[in-house]
């Protein structure tokens, strides 16, 4: 909406309001189409004609699609509505006032002119009076019918705005509040880099924070609701976050989570934490071996990996929910690589500098998984090698999920031979892994025609 004020309430014009009602009526067309294919495939593949082991969730599917779109489309409709309305009511305000400022200032013309009646000219002087008090008529009236339209105005714009903001999400205010104080404040500046761009700054920010900074967090967060699907902006997020700045993160988050351990908890950074291993689960999934590997360069850096940053934990607790949210195939072989580069060839193993249950991953990886914590109390002679978690373990996990990868890592021409001698047979998996990283990436290998 145009800014306006109440000496001219019909400044502006509707001409983008009128394009949005074309573009909303152009979706909701495309919505209608979606929804009545996806019915009309449901009613046409029955169960007669199709019946096998993918029809049930291929029938989910469309359901859920039909389901989904026919509230979207209320909500614009409701738009539409709304704003069909608002422009005109605007219009109407517009027509008006331009006549009510036009007879303005025909009134204040004849106030303010000189009058050109000789000095003798009695009838001129009495008419010219008559013109006068006539134009202080005039004037009142299109002053208070200015006025009038000017709640109009104000009216108008609270009804549009009100029956917009009923077809945002709740959490819209938090969002916009994120946005502006990095400085995104209209459409035109969400892209994908952007909008990356703000969410790494605010990372950074926190980290630098120590976990204090409350406001960061929850910007981070409602940011991470609104885009933590988007493969596009997870992607270009965590390509500008790096692998060292995302292992300082999840540490943070750890730490926020159990500093005040066991009388309280900072729920909402376990649900950061979560959406962030999520959030690197979706931007990595279709990376190329090249982005991957810049990612992975830093993840075992002086800054990841030291003792007041607990990187082993961090990438234990990032690659821990295969089920729900794996890495990418070509992340879980680069840091593969870049573990057995630091670990076998540098013979500098992938450990906990400072191995407490209560901070950085650790915390994060033993409340979502108790039994672990149960199994490391009851573990007798710990050395704390690699420490309470082995983040070696939970990459080669993720990479037996991608046998082709897999099968790269272990059959790397010049290294394969060694590779194998050293994790599957020097290297101990005792505890806390208990060789299930090495067993997955094994069997995920095997799958390979000419594997293992």
């Amino acid at each position: 909406m145009a800014q306006w004020d109440w000496l001219h309430p019909g400044e502006g014009n509707a001409s983008n309001l009128s394009t949005s009602v074309s573009t909303i009526a152009s979706i909701m067309t495309k919505m209608q189409a979606a929804e009545d294919g996806a019915v009309s495939s449901v009613n046409a593949v029955t169960d007669e004609v199709w019946s096998g082991e993918g029809s049930g969730p291929w029938r989910g599917t469309n359901r859920a699609v039909i389901y989904s779109i026919a509230p979207i489309r209320q909500v614009l409709a409701d738009a539409q509505s709304a704003i069909n309305a608002y422009v005109s009511k605007f219009n109407s305000i517009k027509n008006r006032a331009d006549d009510e400022v036009e007879k303005l200032r025909r009134a204040n013309h004849v106030l303010w002119s000189l009058p050109d009646v000789a000095p003798l000219d009695v009838v001129g002087a009495a008419e010219v009076l008559a013109d006068k008090a006539k134009a202080v008529r005039h004037q009142a009236e299109a002053e208070m019918a200015i006025f009038n339209l000017a709640g109009e105005r104000q009216s108008a714009d609270d009804t549009l705005v009100s029956a917009i903001s009923r077809a945002l999400p709740a959490s819209w205010d938090d969002t916009r509040k994120a946005f502006q104080a990095l400085g995104i404040s209209s459409a035109d500046d969400l892209t994908a880099s952007t909008i990356a761009a703000a969410m790494a700054e605010l990372a950074a920010k926190y980290t630098d924070s120590g976990g204090d900074d409350q406001q960061t967090q929850a910007a981070l967060t409602e940011l991470f609701d609104v885009y933590g699907t988007d493969e596009e902006v997870m992607s270009e997020f965590y390509r500008q976050l790096g692998g060292s700045g995302t292992i300082q993160l999840i540490d943070t988050l750890g730490d926020r989570y159990g500093e005040n351990l066991p009388t309280s908890s900072d729920d909402a950074a376990l649900s950061l934490a979560q959406a962030v291993r999520a959030g690197l689960s979706v931007g990595s999934a279709n990376w190329t071996n090249n982005v991957a590997d810049r990612f992975a360069s830093t993840i075992l850096s002086d800054d990841a990996l030291n003792g007041w940053v607990d990187g082993n934990a961090a990438i234990a607790y990032l690659f821990s929910n295969i089920a729900n949210a794996p890495m990418g195939p070509e992340l879980a072989l680069s840091v593969a690589n870049a573990i057995d580069l630091m670990e076998r060839e540098h013979d500098l193993p992938l450990s906990s500098y400072d191995p407490r249950a209560n901070r950085g991953g650790n915390v994060l990886y033993f409340v979502e998984n108790p039994e672990r914590y149960q199994a490391l109390i009851d573990h007798s002679g710990m050395d704390f090698t690699p420490g309470l978690v082995d983040g070696a373990g939970r990459v080669f996990e993720t990479l037996g999920l991608y046998p082709e990868q897999a099968f790269d890592f272990l059959a790397d021409t010049g290294k394969s031979r060694e590779r194998i001698v050293y994790w599957f047979g020097e290297r101990d998996w005792g505890f806390p892994d208990g060789f299930e990283g090495p067993a997955a990436l094994w069997f995920g290998a095997a799958q390979v025609e000419g594997g293992p």
